[in-house]
């Protein structure tokens, strides 16, 4: 898991160098970008995991 995290964390510094060295005018592009997978990204784990809290709470009323 941790590996993996790495990883990712490799590939998107490297990515971000790469466009800051080649083409530093879409920089701010791929900032936006970056933005706006992570409020998507975000929003989505909040999605799940809210409803994963209601399952859970509607099991434990049953009970």
């Amino acid at each position: 898991m941790i590996a993996r995290i790495l990883t990712y964390l490799l590939i998107g510094g490297l990515l971000i160098a790469a466009v800051a060295v080649s083409a530093p005018q879409y920089l701010t592009h791929l900032f936006i970008a970056f933005g706006a997978v992570f409020v998507i990204g975000t929003g989505y784990l909040a999605f799940v995991y809210a409803r994963r809290v209601f399952d859970l709470w509607k099991r434990l009323k049953e009970e």
